[in-house]
């Protein structure tokens, strides 16, 4: 888990991972067109295993529980 600060999550990921780990990943936030989601936010980011979250204290606190649910059926193929 990393706090990012103010920049953009996916520019402060791409210092700490690296640009491969974060190529062809969409920003973080912001409406996709095509679903109609907030792009990369409590879910899996692109097709790689790296997931971001955000928000305030109380957004996280009452997300990381579902995302973690999540991490877990797909880590253990119940998805």
């Amino acid at each position: 888990m990393f706090a990012t600060g103010y920049a953009s999550m996916v520019t402060t990921a791409e210092k700490i991972l690296g640009a491969d780990a974060v190529q062809g990943i969409e920003d973080v936030w912001g409406i996709d067109e095509d679903t109609g989601e907030i792009r990369g936010m409590w879910k899996k980011a692109g097709d790689k295993n790296l997931y971001f979250m955000g928000g305030n204290l109380a957004l996280v606190r009452w997300f990381s529980r579902s995302l973690a649910l999540g991490i877990a059926a797909s880590e253990g193929a119940l998805l």
